[in-house]
């Protein structure tokens, strides 16, 4: 449910319906449009590397475990 908050659409990632119609026509969509691929891969790229690092993760938990001790 909370999926918006992590992938834009069209821009680091592409957001679909679960059924298989809507996902066959979305990886379509991807794999036929060249510039679209690689705006969606360099900008996945750069918000794992800025979301998801050991470093921010481990800073993140920090701060839940750090609030829960009070």
């Amino acid at each position: 449910p909370n999926i918006n908050e992590i992938i834009v659409h069209g821009e680091n990632g592409y957001l679909c319906a679960t059924d298989s119609g809507s996902i066959k026509e979305a990886v379509k969509n991807i794999l036929n449009d060249e510039t679209l691929k690689k705006k969606l891969g360099l900008n996945a790229r750069d918000f794992v590397l800025k979301n998801c690092s050991l470093e921010r993760i481990l800073i993140k938990e920090l701060s839940v475990y750090l609030s829960l001790k009070r």
